[in-house]
């Protein structure tokens, strides 16, 4: 009797073989269970429904009457296309930006050569209506000195007082170290009186200390309006009407000091600009911002 000595080679043939065949017996299998599934499945009772197929029709189509563009009721609104672009102006060294309507006006200069019509002078933080300049009485019962920014009256309270003339409630209040930071020199550590204020007038908490003023987030800035010398103070959204142009305050900022400013002229051209005080025009807006 011969005896066959296994290998390594031979025991994997065969392991493949047995793989290939229980693969090829469950195919057969699901082949057979499906077409026997296929009786089984229920048909739709009813007339039998009858399909037409057409070409599509032949000739003139419906006209359609398109409707005639309507003018905006806003004067000073205008719009342009591929074919009438807008004459845009942009002055690389001032940051200024010009686009005039579509249509050919004529102007008597360039945009950007005339005046903008204003100048920035400065930059005011406004102070927050009420201030907390002192505190009196012991660590766990702390009174508050508070100044009134609109009457000028100082008053002394404590937590859960209100101050029904500025809309304000004092949430809570006490006394705490805290690190003063000082321009030019190392921080300080004070003790000083810390209040958190709820504003009604703006549904917000507001945080009050006497180691420094509180301040608005609305500045106030003055402008000179060049064609008559007029100084005028002015903030975010107010309007400045020239013989010939009309300016809007976009923004007043602080830190750097700055405001934004939109002008409107009747030929149908609209500027922006950023002025800061005594350098001219500065960083400018993107055209996607100006309206």
């Amino acid at each position: 009797m011969v005896k066959i000595k296994e290998s390594p080679d031979l025991m994997a043939v065969g392991a493949a073989g047995a793989v290939f065949l229980v693969t090829l017996g469950w195919a057969v299998w699901a082949s057979l269970s499906a077409r026997s599934d296929l009786g089984k499945v229920p048909t739709l009772s009813g007339a039998d429904l009858v399909v037409e197929s057409g070409g599509i029709p032949v000739g003139p189509l419906p006209e359609v009457d398109w409707p005639v563009p309507a003018e905006s009721p806003d004067p000073a609104a205008w719009t342009f296309d591929v074919f009438t672009p807008p004459r845009i102006f942009f002055d690389p060294a001032t940051g200024r930006f010009s686009v005039s309507a579509p249509e050919a006006v004529e102007l008597d200069q360039e945009p950007l050569v005339a005046p903008f019509g204003i100048s920035l002078l400065a930059v005011e933080r406004q102070p927050y209506r009420l201030q907390l300049v002192g505190y009196a009485g012991a660590w766990d019962d702390p009174w508050g000195i508070f100044a009134n920014e609109d009457s000028g009256e100082g008053v002394v309270a404590q937590q859960g007082f209100r101050f029904l003339d500025l809309g304000l409630e004092i949430r809570k209040l006490e006394i705490r170290r805290e690190d003063l930071i000082v321009p030019e020199s190392m921080p300080l550590r004070e003790i000083v009186a810390v209040a958190l204020v709820h504003d009604q007038r703006e549904q917000r908490t507001v945080r009050l200390t006497s180691g420094f003023p509180a301040w608005t987030d609305r500045p106030k800035a003055t402008v000179l309006i060049e064609s008559t010398g007029e100084r005028r103070r002015v903030e975010a959204g107010n309007r400045i009407e020239l013989d010939d142009a009309i300016i809007e305050i976009t923004g007043v900022f602080t830190g750097p000091d700055a405001l934004t400013a939109v002008k409107t002229m009747p030929a149908g051209v609209r500027e922006t600009i950023r002025l800061v005080p005594d350098s001219g025009p500065d960083v400018q807006f993107e055209s996607d911002t100006v309206f």
